[in-house]
C-alpha cells in the first residue's frame, strides 16, 4: 500500500513513527529504517491492485490480466532474479578480496631466506606469497572467484532467456528455481568464508580498515542470509533433486 507519512513541514503525521535501525556490522552508508503505525487507517484503495484487490466485504480477488499462468510465471521469475543477482555479486566481492590479498602477499616480506648462522637483520626475506599455506588459500579463493563468475554468467543468461519468453518457462522453471536457490546458498556462503580466509593471509594489516579487505568482509556477510538463508536454499535444491530422482525411477 501507499501512505502519506509526513506533513508539509516534513514531520511524521499523528500515529506514525519513523527512525533508523542504527549501526550495522557493515555497509553503514546504506540506511535501513523502520516504520511503526499506531491507530492509522490505510484506505482500501491505497493498496497496490494491479494483480489483485480486496473488496469492501473483505474478499480477496485475483485479477485476470489476460496472460493466464504466464502472469504467475513472470512474477515467479522476478522473485528469482534477486537470487541470481546475489550469485553474480559473490563473484565480484570475492574477486576484489582475492586481488587485494594476492597483491599484498606479493610485496609483504617475512622470514629470512637463509636461516643459517651469521645472518644479519638486513638479510633477504621471503615474500609471504612464497609460503605454501598462503599459496593454497590465495589460489583456492581466486579459482573459486572465476568459477562463480562463469557460473553466474550462465545463470544470468538463462534467467534473461526465461524472462524474455515466459511462455517457454514452464518445463524449465523448476530446474531454474533449484539452480538459483542452490547457487545462491553455496556461492554467497563460500564467498563470505573465502573473504575472511583471504583477510587472514594479510596478517595484521588485514585487520586495518585502510587495507580495503577488512571493510569488504564486513560489508559482504549479510548476503549469506539475504533472500534466503544458506541451509534453506540448499534444501530447496535437494528437494528438487530428490523429486527428479523419483521421477527417473
Amino acid at each position: 500500500f501507499f501512505l502519506q507519512l509526513r506533513d508539509e513541514n516534513l514531520q511524521p503525521l499523528p500515529g506514525i513513527e519513523v527512525g533508523d535501525l542504527g549501526a550495522k556490522a557493515g555497509e553503514n552508508e546504506v540506511d535501513i529504517g523502520y516504520l511503526r503505525l499506531k491507530d492509522v487507517r490505510v484506505p482500501r484503495r491505497h493498496m497496490l491492485e494491479k494483480r489483485q484487490h480486496v473488496s469492501p466485504d473483505g474478499a480477496y480477488v485475483k485479477h485476470d490480466l489476460g496472460g493466464g499462468a504466464n502472469n504467475d510465471k513472470a512474477a515467479y521469475l522476478t522473485m528469482m532474479t534477486a537470487r541470481v543477482n546475489l550469485v553474480a555479486g559473490a563473484a565480484v566481492f570475492l574477486s576484489k578480496g582475492a586481488t587485494i590479498a594476492v597483491r599484498y602477499n606479493a610485496v609483504r616480506e617475512q622470514g629470512f631466506k637463509d636461516t643459517g648462522k651469521g645472518q644479519t637483520y638486513r638479510a633477504a626475506e621471503n615474500k609471504i606469497i612464497d609460503y605454501q599455506m598462503n599459496q593454497y588459500v590465495l589460489l583456492r579463493e581466486l579459482s573459486l572467484a572465476f568459477a562463480i563468475r562463469f557460473t553466474s554468467n550462465w545463470l544470468t543468461s538463462r534467467m534473461n532467456e526465461l524472462s524474455a519468453n515466459p511462455d517457454d518457462a514452464g518445463a524449465d522453471l523448476p530446474e531454474m528455481h533449484a539452480s538459483a536457490a542452490g547457487l545462491k546458498g553455496y556461492c554467497c556462503n563460500a564467498a563470505a568464508k573465502g573473504l575472511e580466509e583471504l583477510r587472514l593471509t594479510c596478517g595484521g594489516a588485514g585487520y586495518l580498515m585502510a587495507s580495503g579487505i577488512a571493510p569488504l568482509v564486513a560489508d559482504y556477510k549479510w548476503r549469506a542470509t539475504a533472500e534466503g538463508e544458506t541451509v534453506v536454499m540448499l534444501l530447496q535444491t535437494a528437494r528438487y533433486l530428490m523429486k527428479a530422482c523419483e521421477d527417473a525411477q
